[in-house]
């Protein structure tokens, strides 16, 4: 149970480990000691307070059935779904749209498509 004014996060263990190098890196190049929390306040200061706008879309996330895309302009994570070899987007209801065509060229996408994939337990 996290400490009154805490809250409990669950990572996946190798995005966990990935912060943890780079809190590591920022701990070793300074006198003040960074933590977790800290690091994705930072972050989340960045993307509110950026002059520079974010990209329109951007890979969130691949998983066994789906592709998350975050669109910047709609503000949504949008699911892309593996659909019979091809993508289907539940945002615009399209095999043919910004977020398909974006999905089709990633190349871990493409992997899957060419040569299909293992479906894993892991979440």
């Amino acid at each position: 149970m996290p400490k009154e004014g805490f809250k409990s996060v669950t990572l996946k263990e190798d995005v966990y480990n990935k912060y943890v190098k780079v809190i590591n890196e920022l701990n070793r190049s300074s006198d003040s000691k960074t933590s977790l929390s800290e690091l994705f306040e930072w972050l989340l200061h960045i993307y509110v307070t950026s002059p520079i706008p974010l990209p329109r879309l951007s890979k969130w996330g691949l998983y066994d059935d789906k592709v998350l895309i975050m669109d910047s302009i709609e503000e949504k994570i949008v699911d892309v779904k593996f659909k019979e070899g091809s993508l289907y987007c539940t945002l615009c209801e399209s095999e043919k749209c910004i977020h398909t065509g974006f999905a089709y060229a990633l190349p871990e996408v493409d992997q899957r498509i060419k040569f299909g994939f293992k479906k894993s337990s892991k979440r």
